[in-house]
């Protein structure tokens, strides 16, 4: 974040007359607005510890080691990620496989991170046009520059979004927003229920910056629905 130079908080100070906006405090206002709008569901927060969110898939899905191997590499992965945000992560796995309840924990540990469920993302972007539909979209541009500069953003459920009728639209304004994050390597992660192949063919530029391997580790998790 920004070096603070108004040095009280106020969020500006005065040279020669002028009043000047103090860049800290203006991101530290965007980040506090952001991480209101957007929270993780209540459900999905209910650990103390990474360790006590892995405790309770072991327990559910002790026959397949295989898949909880996969699972304890995400675990240990996303704690340093939240403790340290660099690179990015890419998360398939089908539903049921508590992929929201580790961006939760993650949000717990990391306090300048914003959490976005891509359907509440895209229904924002909606009542934003709609809004707009005679100017220049000027707070559409706003939105997605908000999420695609904040300093760590978790993405959960792509793939669930709200299309209504204008999929090349949707994908156009996710693609400008990961982009936006892309060229700056600024700390993501990503969830879907999709696989990587079907991410690349659904979702063509937008699933080629996701798939990455030069910024983003991609995990393919294979435990079942563990909501069953």
């Amino acid at each position: 974040m920004t070096a603070c130079i108004c040095g009280d908080g106020s969020g500006h100070l005065i040279i020669n007359g002028f009043a000047i906006v103090c860049p800290s405090c203006a991101e530290k206002k965007e980040l506090e607005r952001l991480q209101l709008l957007s929270h993780a569901p209540r459900s999905a927060a209910r650990f103390d510890r990474f360790s006590d969110l892995y405790a309770e898939v072991k327990s559910k899905a002790s026959g397949h080691p295989e898949a909880l191997k996969q699972f304890n590499q995400l675990v240990n992965a996303l704690t340093k990620f939240a403790h340290n945000p660099h690179g990015w992560h890419l998360v398939c796995a089908q539903p049921g496989t508590y992929k929201s309840t580790l961006l939760a924990q993650v949000l717990k540990v990391q306090s300048r991170a914003v959490y976005a469920y891509i359907p509440d993302l895209t229904d924002a972007i909606f009542q934003t046009v709609r809004r707009e539909e005679d100017d220049d979209n000027m707070e559409l541009d706003e939105l997605k520059r908000a999420y695609g500069t904040a300093p760590v953003l978790l993405l959960d459920d792509l793939g669930a979004e709200h299309q209504n009728g204008r999929s090349d639209f949707i994908k156009a304004q996710l693609t400008h927003l990961v982009d936006m994050r892309y060229r700056d390597r600024l700390p993501t992660v990503i969830t879907s229920n999709f696989s990587p192949e079907t991410i690349l063919s659904r979702y063509d530029r937008l699933g080629s910056r996701l798939l990455d391997r030069n910024l983003t580790t991609i995990w393919t998790i294979t435990l079942p629905d563990l909501r069953r």
